[in-house]
């Protein structure tokens, strides 16, 4: 019995370092993984980006009709005219009008090539960085640049996502003509045209016609339905574990370890800036156990403080697996438990104090209109004490997790 005892003991110590090291081990990539990513929640280094790719096979398809659909290129039907692209291609005149239409005409087909998914054009977000434009001798903030010698379109992510999939078209389509010559020549913002004043305004009205066309041909079901997928770029998220398994190893001051499982539910609000979340979490764990006609049960309410790292692991062309989040999260622990033993003949029960610590690795996988399946491994280390029974306790945790959550 001693030398079991011991054993158990020490297959406990193993447990609390085991977790020590984990939740030191994250923290240090909570801190060092924004550094080294190249990568955001929602983004996916832009190539598993779902909202983009789902608009370069709208551009795509677009450019690739441009022959059979020549009629109506540079052009805004009256059902359309609400729309703010349709002003933008109804104040061209007629020579801006039939220039836009041949250019497009023209040299759609090799443009949709380009913008293709499994092309080698790279989309990539500018996060916290000024994009810099040099024309004519002059220096500009703008919004997206394009770099023809890396076949690259940077782009600042933030305002990207202020604007609507019209004015989402437009830009991207600008930029997109920014890498091939109109007429042997590349096309300047700031420069005169043709019959347009400036380059970007020839650029805009090309952006505007591809959009008006999107509009005007529909898109495939099989990619519309891919709207409806939550997004891994909510800045809020609510989450609830309903299934939980809680395998404890309890070491009584070192005396005595019983193995027990029970089961937990919990609550959880993180509020997102980039990768990193920050989270606050509400625990109910309860344990039952009898021996020998003598009941024991444990509850405990706790709550936790912590951060996570959450990253997109996926890069698939049109797939909602490209939303899917990976999380890597630390957590402080504190609260109350309630012990009781009884029989027959006897009730006794006692208070104590929480103080612990907690790593998490959760993965959601995302459903549509912003809702979220949980799966979750947790890692836990509490420490209380029973005057009353003087007993200190280390209450070593492996949970198993599965819950529900939504973003927005």
């Amino acid at each position: 019995m001693e030398t079991n005892e011991v054993r158990s003991t020490e297959k406990n110590r193993l447990n609390f370092s085991a977790i020590a090291s984990m939740a030191a081990f994250l923290s240090i990539m909570l801190f060092t993984l924004p550094a080294l990513a190249g990568t955001f929640v929602g983004n996916g280094g832009t190539s598993s980006d779902l909202d983009m790719q789902i608009l370069r096979v709208k551009i795509r398809d677009a450019l690739n009709s441009t022959g059979e659909n020549s009629n109506k290129l540079c052009k805004c039907s009256e059902n359309l005219s609400a729309l703010g692209v349709c002003q933008v291609v109804r104040s061209l005149n007629e020579s801006q009008t039939s220039l836009c239409a041949s250019t497009l005409k023209s040299m759609g087909p090799s443009l949709a090539k380009i913008i293709d998914l499994d092309s080698d054009l790279k989309l990539k977000w500018s996060e916290d960085v000024n994009l810099i434009s040099r024309e004519e001798g002059e220096q500009r903030d703008v919004d997206a640049v394009t770099i023809r010698d890396h076949n690259t379109i940077y782009i600042k992510r933030d305002h990207f996502y202020s604007l609507s999939e019209q004015q989402q078209i437009v830009l991207l389509t600008h930029e997109l003509f920014h890498l091939r010559p109109v007429k042997k020549v590349y096309v300047s913002d700031r420069r005169a045209f043709e019959s347009f004043p400036n380059g970007a305004m020839f650029l805009n009205s090309l952006g505007a016609a591809t959009a008006l066309l999107i509009q005007e041909q529909g898109v495939d079901e099989a990619v519309g339905d891919l709207a409806f997928v939550s997004r891994s770029s909510h800045r809020f998220y609510l989450q609830a574990n309903l299934i939980k398994v809680v395998m404890h190893s309890k070491d009584y001051a070192r005396k005595l370890v019983l193995q027990e499982t029970g089961g937990e539910f919990d609550f959880l609000f993180m509020y997102r800036i980039k990768n990193i979340g920050l989270h606050i979490a509400s625990y109910y764990q309860g344990t039952q156990a009898d021996s020998h006609g003598v009941s024991f049960q444990e509850k405990m309410y706790f709550g936790g403080i912590g951060m996570s790292y959450e990253m997109t692991p996926f890069s698939l062309n049109l797939s909602r697996w490209n939303e899917m989040i990976l999380s890597l999260g630390v957590e402080g622990l504190f609260g109350q438990t309630h012990y009781e033993i009884k029989d027959n003949e006897l009730e006794m029960s006692d208070l104590g104090q929480i103080r612990g610590t907690q790593v998490n690795v959760v993965g959601k996988y995302p459903l549509n209109n912003g809702l979220w399946i949980n799966g979750q491994i947790q890692g836990r280390q509490l420490q209380y004490r029973y005057n009353n029974f003087g007993l200190s306790i280390n209450n070593t945790q492996m949970i198993l997790g599965l819950g529900v959550g939504y973003g927005f």
